[in-house]
């Protein structure tokens, strides 16, 4: 009983900041839209922030499992890039539209949420960078700034899912989004085609047609 109150409350407060923004709304806005009382919210949520970062807590792990689910799967790296991205797409359909727009909502400006808001993306960022290193190790990933590709990566993937949550070809984003951005990524991603030999197969090709020309040049010079 005490989840499915708590889960009310959240899922209410979340469609009100999505549509109101978090300033706008009052505590009362969440019990009438919830249906509960005031006193009902205050005794699992001392104020407004600590729903605040009750959604975007909730949200951020939700990502951080699936993936992990994902990755426990034993796949091939392709398929953990590309179901990263896609599951962003997935989660809006499951989980609703709310929860993942706060996610895009500009931080309320509180140096407490901004704090705490930063730290749970900083740990999402450390668990994709992670993973990123990882492959990079192991030469399923081109070499790359694994920070700098998960910022990225979760960069162009929250972006499009922000827009497609909200924006006006939100249809069009959800239906193609998923599986172009997947492939965006994972081109950027992909380790080189020929095992890291290209360049040395090009140098020795040069190498071999500038030999070639330097004969053909000698046998000329030869014969005249």
């Amino acid at each position: 009983m005490k989840q499915s109150l708590e889960e009310k409350i959240v899922r209410s407060a979340a469609k009100l900041f999505a549509r109101k923004g978090f300033h706008t709304c009052t505590m009362r806005d969440i019990a009438t839209m919830a249906r509960v009382s005031t006193g009902a919210i205050y005794h699992y949520f001392p104020s407004k922030e600590d729903i605040y970062l009750a959604i975007v807590r909730r949200e951020y792990g939700r990502r951080k499992e699936m993936i992990e689910a994902k990755r426990l799967e034993n796949p091939t790296t392709e398929d953990l890039v590309r179901s990263a991205v896609i599951l962003l797409f997935k989660m809006a359909e499951e989980y609703g539209r709310a929860e993942q727009l706060v996610l895009h909502l500009r931080v309320p400006e509180t140096p407490r949420l901004r704090k705490e808001v930063q730290q749970l993306r900083e740990q999402l960022l450390q668990y994709v960078a992670d993973l990123i290193e990882s492959g990079v190790r192991k030469g399923t990933i081109r070499s790359c700034d694994p920070t700098v590709a998960a910022t990225a990566l979760i960069g162009m993937g929250e972006a499009v899912t922000g827009r497609a949550l909200a924006g006006p070809a939100s249809e069009y984003l959800m239906q193609s989004g998923p599986e172009q951005l997947a492939t965006m990524a994972w081109q950027a991603l992909r380790p080189d085609r020929c095992g890291g030999s290209c360049a040395a197969t090009t140098n020795a090709e040069t190498s071999a047609a500038a030999a070639a020309a330097e004969e053909k040049d000698d046998a000329g010079r030869g014969g005249s």
